[in-house]
Order: structure tokens, then sequence, then C-alpha cells
């Protein structure tokens, strides 16, 4: 169950460490938001199902650029730079269903932790 605190415990670990860490840290230096601050991990039970989230919040204004486009970032305002939903199988078949898709494939890992589909719209 992905609601379990020993559960979101160990997902957790995948994400707030220092390799994704430095990912995230590259992509935000890109874009002119290498020194926002530190990444904030943390979980979000949304309308949508459990999500991790990971913020950083400026301590003061800055400006992100990407693509020739300009994007003002106050201090103090919260920046999400990763979001990632959790989804149990049945879930992610509706989801898909909503979305007129079929399931073609769906692989779990042993862990029950990962998994990915494959879905079609007819």
């Amino acid at each position: 169950d992905v609601c379990s605190s020993d559960l979101r415990d160990e997902v957790m670990a995948q994400y707030d460490n220092p390799p994704t860490r430095g990912w995230l840290g590259t992509v935000l230096a890109r874009i002119g938001l290498g020194d926002a601050g530190d990444i904030v991990f943390r979980w979000d039970d949304s309308a949508g199902g459990p999500v991790i989230v990971g913020e950083v919040t400026p301590a003061r204004t800055l400006v992100a650029e990407a693509d020739g486009v300009s994007v003002g970032l106050p201090a103090g305002s919260p920046v999400r730079v990763l979001e990632s939903f959790r989804h149990r199988p049945d879930d992610l078949a509706a989801l898909l269903a909503a979305q007129r898709m079929e399931v073609l494939e769906l692989a779990i890992s042993p862990s029950g932790e990962e998994g990915v589909a494959v879905g079609l719209r007819p």
C-alpha cells in the first residue's frame, strides 16, 4: 500500500538523496536558479492521489530563463521542481480508461514499488 508509513519512507528515499538533488540542481542551474536554495521533498495527498513533491523556495527574487522566456520568481514563493504521482495498478488503469486508453502492458517491479504501463488510445 502506497499509503503505509514504511513504504512511503522507502519510496521517499528514492527521491530525497544526493543523486536526485544533483540532477535537479543541474536543471535549476541551466535556467538560472542554481542558487535558489535547498530542495525540500515531501508527500502531498492531492486529489490525483499520493504525490512526491520537490520544491525550492528562493530567499531572494530570482529570474528563471528558458527558451528565451524570462519569469520572475518572488522571494519566499515555492517553486515546484518535481512532482511524482504514485498509483496502484487498478488506479492507473482507471486513469487511463478515463482518457479513453486501453492498458496493453503492465510491468511491476518485484518489490512492488515501481511499475510501467503501456497504454493505447484506439
